[in-house]
């Protein structure tokens, strides 16, 4: 049995190396494994993208921290910077890089601290 392929065996192994639901390595790592150019992986997760939509999309290992910090741990810019040791702008960044390629972070309303005087107001229902 002889399918054609949607994408090429080389642009599936850029994919599997540098996706974080696979080896989740660094399009610079990727390039040593694959013995190409750093600009090739590029190209490639490129023609993957546009030839295979649906795939998740590749994200850099700090744009997938940051991404998880906010969508599944609820952290704002100020906690995630501190977590990952760098700056409220360069999550900022971040953000907006992830917002550009179309990743969905959730919406956090900040909360009220919590303070003893909020004791007397909580009534247990049972």
């Amino acid at each position: 049995m002889n399918e054609k392929r949607l994408i090429t065996e080389q642009e599936e192994t850029a994919y599997r190396l540098c996706s974080q639901d696979f080896a989740n390595l660094s399009k610079v790592e990727a390039s040593k494994v694959m013995g190409v150019s750093v600009r090739r992986v590029q190209k490639l997760l490129a023609n993957v993208q546009q030839k295979a939509p649906s795939l998740p999309i590749v994200l850099s290992r700090q744009q997938s921290v940051v991404q998880h910090c906010i969508n599944d741990f609820g952290k704002t810019y100020e906690q995630t910077a501190l977590i990952l040791g760098i700056t409220e702008a360069a999550v900022a960044s971040t953000v907006k890089a992830l917002k550009d390629k179309g990743v969905f972070l959730e919406k956090r309303k900040r909360t009220v601290p919590y303070e003893k005087h909020m004791d007397s107001h909580v009534r247990e229902t049972f």
